[in-house]
Order: structure tokens, then C-alpha cells, then sequence
């Protein structure tokens, strides 16, 4: 079994973790001007953040948009999109949520089927 070599002292110095985990941009001022902002993009008022809003969009989605998806998505004139990216992109809903809600909405579908097609008869 081959020894361990020795441990060598890091050359760069002795930084604390807290030191090296500091923010360069203490100054909030400075690094607004270090931001190339464009300030005439106003906000996006249609997408709300958070998770319960992603819920909503994805729930209107399913109920009102999805039976025209296949057909009307790539008509830029239709409502048939899902509109989900931003909460996907901002980690607000997971595809394993969405996965979720369709299966759920599908066994309920089924199980609603199930009751008034082959019990009520």
C-alpha cells in the first residue's frame, strides 16, 4: 500500500473562507453602473413569479389550452402554448411537477370515464 504524500502549504496565502467568499460588489451603486442595463425594457406583466403562479398557468394549461396544442402550437395567433418557461427556467416548477399533474389529471379523467360510462349503465 502506497503512504499518503505530504501535505503541502497552499502558495497563494492564507485567505479565511469568509474572505473568500466575499461579494466583490459590496457597493450595490457600483455594480449598477457595472451593469449594462437596458431601462427602457419595461417588466413582463403577464408572468408572476413564484411557485403558485406556475401552478395556476400549468392548471389553465391543462384545462384550456392543451387539447389545442398539438394542432394550434405553431400558430403564433392562437392561445396553445403552455407559457411554462419562465417557471421551468427559474426553477419555480420541475418537469417532475408537471409529469405529476398530467398523470393525476389523466387517472382522474379515467376514473371519471370509468363512473359515468361503464358503472351508470
Amino acid at each position: 500500500m502506497k503512504e499518503f504524500p505530504p501535505v503541502i502549504k497552499h502558495p497563494y496565502g492564507e485567505k479565511s473562507a469568509i474572505e473568500a467568499l466575499k461579494n466583490p460588489f459590496e457597493d450595490w451603486t457600483a455594480l449598477l453602473k457595472f451593469l449594462e442595463i437596458d431601462k427602457s425594457v419595461k417588466e413582463v406583466e403577464w408572468a408572476k413569479p413564484g411557485s403558485i403562479e406556475g401552478l395556476k398557468v400549468l392548471h389553465s394549461f391543462l384545462n384550456d389550452r392543451l387539447k389545442h396544442f398539438h394542432d394550434k402550437r405553431n400558430n403564433p395567433n392562437e392561445q396553445a402554448l403552455s407559457n411554462l418557461s419562465p417557471w421551468f427556467h427559474f426553477g419555480k416548477l420541475s418537469f417532475s411537477n408537471l409529469y405529476m399533474k398530467n398523470y393525476y389529471t389523466f387517472m382522474l379523467y379515467l376514473h371519471i370515464f370509468h363512473h359515468v360510462f361503464i358503472c351508470v349503465r
